[in-house]
């Protein structure tokens, strides 16, 4: 059996297709998108429960050196509220969301099966950029455990960066 990590999932489920690799780890909609091509099946699901370790860990993050943030605070404060208005979109109005990514980086993606892993990812995806400060600590927790190691940012300097909290501000004042 060949397990291997290999970046970005497209690459994957080639390897999948023309039989290098039998087991990936594979984030939504990649796991669809192979269950629909008859490449592989979901068989672990570490967003609806399959793993109850992990649940409600923050998963994807974005990482900036204090001056980058300094420097560049207001652009990341528009990205961290784009991130918002996603996430927003996805819970709310999965089918746009589908369309939107359709028109975008998955245009080859069929539409339909982006709206059934936009449904499916909805599990996974916050309401709200902000994190509270025991969020953060069982990030840096679990994650510190996955990787066995102990990360040199403890959740007070994380949080103190405030960006979460800048975005929502700034969401609430541009809708």
């Amino acid at each position: 059996m060949n397990i291997a990590p290999i970046w970005p999932p497209s690459a994957q489920l080639t390897a999948m297709q023309l039989g290098r690799m039998d087991v990936g780890t594979i984030a939504v909609p990649g796991a669809q998108i192979a269950e629909s091509k008859g490449v592989g099946s979901l068989f672990i699901d570490t967003i609806h429960g399959d793993a109850p370790e992990l649940d409600g860990v923050l998963y994807t993050a974005y990482v900036a050196t204090p001056a980058v943030i300094e420097k560049k605070r207001e652009a990341l404060v528009r990205f961290d509220a784009a991130l918002g208005m996603a996430n927003h979109l996805i819970h709310a109005d999965p089918a746009k969301a589908a369309k939107l990514a359709h028109q975008g980086a998955f245009s080859e993606t069929d539409v339909a099966l982006l709206e059934r892993a936009i449904k499916f990812l909805a599990a996974a995806v916050p309401t709200k950029m902000e994190m509270t400060h025991a969020d953060m600590q069982r990030a840096i927790d679990v994650w510190g455990e996955v990787y066995h190691k102990r990360f040199s940012v403890t959740a007070d300097q994380a949080m103190d960066f405030g960006i979460g909290r800048d975005a929502d501000t700034y969401l609430a004042k541009h809708k």
